[in-house]
């Protein structure tokens, strides 16, 4: 599958060029300037699929890409926690916001490459592990998600806590790294230094969560977002 990356303001750029390395059926070519610029390479090339950030959509007003039919599909990333896709000229196929899995990336190109190709997008389920491998001093370990208490965050390193283990698995990854291997929907980050599984809260106060016998604090920032979950799971 063709694919056109426009690097300008993407946000993770270094994060993603490694998912997209490990996604085997794309032909990407890199574009150094941004999507305004990109149009005559869009011409030319005719890509399939489209990679840039949510906020050079809005640069197509008033240009082929509108009003061509067959356009490509554009995959967008953000950083942003709210956005009105009414607002934009063109509605992205997808919009990543990160922190991102690789599974969710990989299952959003998935679901386009399907789109792409003109088969059926819902009836098809997205392709997800259960699981990652870490590196820990010097070995690689197996980790099913469904095992993860909670991540703490410590400068350039993260310790997993895993259900039924004494000691946490120590990773040579920061915080923000490791989250966006983790499914979005499993874990929440609650503080700037701690994320923890959603299936494994078992009190929340105004302050902090109890997981176990472990008091993790919630940071003011990340309040509002931790009790709008809580409510859409009441």
């Amino acid at each position: 599958m063709k694919c056109l990356i426009i690097k300008s303001n993407l946000v993770e750029t270094e994060y993603l060029q490694e998912f997209i390395q490990r996604t085997t059926y794309l032909n990407v070519r890199n574009y150094e300037g941004n999507l305004a610029t990109a149009l005559q390479t869009i011409r030319e090339e005719k890509p399939e699929l489209v990679i840039c950030d949510l906020s050079q959509i809005a640069s197509l007003k008033n240009n082929y890409i509108v009003s061509s039919s067959t356009p490509p599909v554009f995959v967008c990333t953000t950083d942003q926690q709210e956005f009105d896709l009414d607002s934009y000229p063109v509605k992205p196929f997808s919009v990543l916001q990160f922190p991102v899995s690789f599974e969710n990336f990989l299952s959003t190109l998935h679901q386009a490459r399907l789109f792409i190709q003109g088969e059926p997008v819902e009836t098809i389920d997205p392709i997800r592990r259960d699981f990652v491998f870490v590196k820990s001093e010097y070995k690689i370990i197996k980790v099913k998600f469904s095992d993860i208490l909670y991540c703490e965050g410590m400068k350039d390193y993260t310790q997993i806590y895993l259900a039924g283990k004494p000691q946490p698995v120590l990773t040579l990854h920061n915080l923000k790294n490791f989250v966006a291997k983790l499914p979005q929907d499993d874990f929440i980050r609650v503080h700037r230094s701690y994320v923890v599984s959603i299936n494994h809260i078992e009190t929340i106060s105004r302050n902090e969560i109890s997981i176990g016998k472990r008091v993790i604090p919630i940071g003011n920032s990340y309040r509002n977002n931790l009790f709008q979950i809580v409510e859409m799971n009441s």
